[in-house]
């Protein structure tokens, strides 16, 4: 499949009360895997980053939210997925930091095996102290 323009990724997400939906998301997610980060910044952008083997691939692109439906628009120069169109129902628990998934449509393979889990809020502790 060749690289596509304004490829979208669209997940269909079930916020909590009180919060907004857009507030709830930004922030850093994680799979259960520790696989894949996805920034959601403030300013309506992404960025993902997958890690596996050796490999690092990041994309890139803008978030919206309208209703219950968070829409990814990646780059054009997407690394993976590029082209797609995905859909997750997704279920803001645990206080806003677990996203519980259901795969509603996802051709690309790469994405469906690490979103497919769900995602948990991340949270960067720094470097682990070196003893002495």
């Amino acid at each position: 499949m060749g690289v596509v323009a304004g490829s979208v990724l669209m997940l269909v997400v079930l916020g909590g009360c009180g919060t907004s939906l857009s507030d709830s998301l930004v922030g850093t997610w994680t799979t259960d895997l520790n696989v894949i980060h996805v920034e959601f910044r403030d300013d309506g952008t992404y960025q993902a980053t997958l890690r596996r083997g050796g490999t690092k691939m990041v994309e890139s692109g803008s978030w919206s939210v309208e209703g219950s439906v968070l829409t990814l628009t990646p780059t054009s120069d997407s690394p993976y997925c590029a082209g797609t169109v995905a859909r997750y129902e997704v279920q803001v628990i645990d206080d806003g930091n677990r996203l519980d998934t259901t795969v509603q449509d996802d051709p690309c393979q790469v994405r469906l095996d690490d979103l497919g889990s769900g995602l948990t809020r991340f949270e960067d502790v720094g470097p682990t102290p070196t003893p002495g």
